[in-house]
């Protein structure tokens, strides 16, 4: 699991960090647009989610980035 203190869109994250789980803080979506602040990234789900409730994120959202064969956005407020 690697940190991130990034701007990058969505296409950049799909190519960076495909077939990886990414969360985000804060997220909203706005004409189909995610927004927020990237926090972290790794190759397990169970991981990103355990390490999201230990920071305590207020709110936060995490997906699978790149090519996806089964929905894989989740959000957690």
């Amino acid at each position: 699991m690697d940190k991130i203190n990034k701007v990058m869109t969505t296409s950049e994250i799909d190519k960076k960090f495909n077939k990886k789980w990414v969360l985000v803080k804060n997220p909203t979506i706005k004409n189909g647009y995610m927004k927020g602040g990237l926090v972290l990234f790794s190759g397990g789900r169970k991981e990103l989610l355990d390490k999201a409730k230990e920071l305590r994120l207020r709110s936060s959202a995490f997906f699978r980035a790149g090519e996806i064969t089964e929905p894989s956005i989740h959000f957690y407020t």
